[in-house]
């Protein structure tokens, strides 16, 4: 599958590419909000892991712009502020406040297209 990580971080957003990559998945990574919305126009992708704050656009906006212009897109919300909930409100699939253990990741991805491929039966 291929993942878009946005994150004002550059560490951790090497981290979870090197994460993505061991899981079996394409990682591209962009620096905020703005940058995550042109990958998307330029390359199809199929998850979205979007920091909350961010400069030019948050990721609770990018979020709900992913909801409606790229609706098949699986979205994870990550914040290490208090703002947890604007994900839910915005529309991400799920959220999780950082530090965030990547075994979550892997199962809320996991459990989310294994239960898309289930329904497609």
């Amino acid at each position: 599958m291929r993942v878009l990580i946005a994150d004002d971080d550059a560490g951790l957003r090497e981290i979870l590419k090197i994460f993505m990559a061991r899981m079996g998945h394409v990682a591209i990574a962009a620096e905020n909000g703005v940058k995550a919305l042109n990958q998307l126009d330029k390359s199809p992708y199929d998850i979205l892991i979007t920091d909350g704050d961010m400069p030019e656009m948050t990721g609770f906006e990018l979020c709900r712009v992913v909801k409606e212009r790229f609706p098949h897109i699986f979205v994870i919300g990550l914040t290490g502020s208090s703002r947890l909930r604007e994900f839910e409100k915005a529309g991400a699939h799920t959220r999780y406040q950082k530090p965030v253990q990547f075994i979550e990741l892997q199962l809320a991805i996991e459990n989310h297209f294994s239960i898309k491929r289930a329904a497609a039966l």
